[in-house]
């Protein structure tokens, strides 16, 4: 999109580059002229009011103007831009103008100054009020009071663009082609710086996303490889739990076994007692079976005293077998 306030005082040639440039780049005309004269034409409210001011050489109302051309710029689809055409005429009107692009996210190119003598001026408009039958382009004196109009409240718009770098002044003297070529040549060194820094954007962008992308794809392993960490120093961890947990198992399976060992190896001892014994005309026998003794097991044997009248005793102990 490209979007074209061309600006001048009245006779400057507006109109008539305005249609040249349209054409060329495929623009909306959007002339408050055509469309105040459209309601004129029609004796609307608003047209009866428009025609007051113009007739005494003054500006119509912003509210008036800036209303109209909200409503123009819904049409705005099928062009490449819009060539403003006696559009803005105040500061009031810029800062307006500029508002109701930026809701269509959009905004002003290019503000086209063209530069005509006043002299230039007056002859132009008196010459065309002969064709066009208008009255305020019979009376020369409603013409410079036009034009000084235009001096006062609208100039100042150049100011207004000169700070976003948009204003260009082109010499509005010459013949038509003369100008439309000096236009043509802001219009497509625009185009071409915008062509470039288009380029440049969506090769930065390409870059920005090739980097985000690799980004992504860094924080992705990087985030995988954290992972792995953590599940191998998890796994470790479980690790070293189930070697304690083995271990503390094995110490006591250990101490169960140096238990038993210790109960094993602990010494028996094998008390057997006979009392006094007293044998008369008789015969007494004693057997003590066979013994198998572990290390450090003791067997004591006591045979209390033993006595003995007209007859026999006989005291048997089977085998002793003593481990190590």
């Amino acid at each position: 999109m490209i979007n074209v306030v061309i600006f001048g005082a009245p006779g400057a040639g507006k109109g008539t580059q305005s249609d040249k440039i349209r054409q060329k780049y495929e623009l909306m005309h959007l002339s408050t002229g055509d469309v105040l004269r459209g309601e004129l034409a029609a004796k609307t409210p608003l047209g009866l009011e428009a025609q007051k001011f113009i007739d005494n050489g003054e500006l119509v109302p912003d509210n008036v103007v800036i209303g109209m051309v909200g409503n123009k710029l819904a049409d705005n689809n099928k062009f490449k831009g819009i060539i403003f055409d006696g559009f803005p005429r105040t500061i009031s009107q810029a800062i307006a103008l500029d508002d109701l692009l930026f809701k269509k996210n959009d905004s002003i190119s290019l503000m086209i100054s063209l530069d005509v003598k006043k002299e230039e001026l007056i002859n132009r408009l008196l010459l065309r009020g002969k064709d066009s039958g208008r009255a305020d382009d019979k009376n020369e004196e409603i013409i410079e009071k036009r034009i000084d109009v235009y001096l006062r409240e609208t100039e100042p718009i150049i100011g207004y663009y000169h700070e976003q770098n948009k204003h260009f002044n082109i010499v509005g003297e010459g013949t038509i082609e003369e100008i439309f070529a000096r236009i043509c040549n802001i219009i497509d060194k625009y185009k071409l710086k915008k062509e470039e820094l288009t380029m440049t954007i969506e090769s930065d962008a390409k870059t920005n996303f090739t980097t985000v992308v690799e980004d992504a794809k860094l924080i992705e392993e990087t985030s995988e490889k954290e992972e792995k960490v953590e599940e191998q120093e998890e796994v470790k961890e479980e690790e070293e739990v189930e070697e304690e947990e083995a271990e503390e198992t094995e110490g006591e399976e250990e101490e169960e076994e140096e238990e038993e060992e210790e109960e094993e190896d602990a010494p028996i001892k094998i008390e057997i007692e006979i009392g006094d014994i007293k044998v008369v005309n008789g015969s007494l026998k004693i057997e003590i079976g066979d013994f198998e003794l572990l290390k450090n097991s003791e067997v004591e044997i006591e045979i209390g005293d033993i006595s003995i009248d007209g007859g026999n005793v006989q005291i048997e102990v089977g085998d002793i077998e003593i481990e190590n």
